[in-house]
């Protein structure tokens, strides 16, 4: 389930603009490889010790193929391949590796997981803490 906050956000452009209201991701701790082993080990026949090491591995191998710039298909959940972003120069012999101004990670998920995410069911997270005021128009007028 997809959980969502409201902010405000101060509008300057547009036609009405002032103080918005939207939704934005309520984003949780990240979980790490103990978490998602403990979720495997708690569905198959493998121990957490085992699953573990084989996420661990994991990591690795597909540190190695990004680095070498080699992308990474991983089934449902989608590639990872390495993007760059470099100086535009005048002639084909100005373009070295010195022209390349950063590397990034570009992830595309597959079909199936985009799928599933937009049937993924959404939650709004009240985060109002009991005695927090937020100011309203009123207030500030």
């Amino acid at each position: 389930m997809v959980s969502y906050i409201i902010i405000a956000k101060n509008i300057a452009v547009g036609t009405t603009p002032g103080i918005k209201f939207m939704a934005r991701i309520f984003r949780e701790k990240p979980v790490d490889l103990k978490v998602i082993a403990d979720r495997i080990a708690a569905t198959s026949s493998m121990s957490k010790g085992d699953i573990l090491g084989v996420l661990q591995q994991l990591e690795t191998v597909i540190s190695w193929y990004v680095t070498e710039g080699i992308p990474i298909k991983l089934g449902i959940l989608g590639t990872f391949d390495i993007g760059i972003q470099a100086t535009a120069c005048n002639t084909y012999e100005e373009v070295t590796e010195n022209t390349i101004k950063r590397k990034y990670i570009i992830f595309k998920p597959s079909v199936e997981l985009k799928k599933m995410l937009k049937d993924a069911k959404i939650n709004y997270v009240d985060l109002n803490i009991k005695g927090i005021q937020f100011p309203t128009e009123e207030a500030e007028g």
